[in-house]
């Protein structure tokens, strides 16, 4: 049985990966509990990743442009912070792993990616700015009374955003929430 990587023997192995063309697939293992900063950042031939339900934080752009992804499962991720799949153009789907636990999705984190059909965020509380800015194939969105707010251009360009389902009355809008959402 293999012992273990600790984060930060897990960061300085994939400080080697950043921007790594010829990295297509990857399983991590379920020693892993945090995904560093840039960990992946730029490996546009990266197509799977398998997040196992150990990992509770994804860092600051760690899959940013990552042009080949088309679905993560976010496994049971507690963390998701700013940028972490931003320019991931060729991501259409996101799902998680029995109960989603996160509650705030950071700023930009699915900014410019490719997400389409109805997004579930009802566990969702927090909508943080440009979050999912330029999903222009995005075309619904189902939140809960959980929802505090949606910040400022969360979903921006969202040209085919048609349905929006917010069931609390309590919610807090930012500036220009959903500007340019034409559909």
């Amino acid at each position: 049985m293999d012992a273990p990587l600790s984060v930060s023997q897990f960061n300085r192995m994939v400080k080697q990966l950043v921007e790594c063309e010829r990295l297509s697939d990857i399983v991590l293992p379920d020693s892993v509990t945090e995904i560093s900063r840039e960990a992946f950042s730029g490996c546009t031939s990266l197509t799977s990743v398998v997040i196992p339900d150990s990992v509770t934080k994804i860092g600051i752009s760690a899959f940013e442009n990552c042009t080949s992804l088309t679905t993560i499962n976010l496994g049971k991720v507690l963390v998701l912070r700013e940028g972490a799949f931003y320019g991931c153009s060729s991501l259409k789907k996101i799902t998680f792993s029995g109960e989603n636990n996160l509650k705030i999705i950071s700023q930009g984190a699915f900014q410019e990616c490719d997400l389409q059909d109805t997004l579930d965020l009802s566990a969702i509380c927090v909508i943080s700015n440009y979050a999912f800015a330029g999903n222009q194939d995005l075309e619904g969105v189902i939140t809960s009374e959980a929802l505090l707010s949606i910040s400022q251009y969360a979903f921006a360009g969202c040209k085919s955003l048609t349905d929006v389902t917010i069931e609390s009355a309590k919610v807090k809008y930012g500036p220009y929430a959903f500007t340019d959402c034409e559909a």
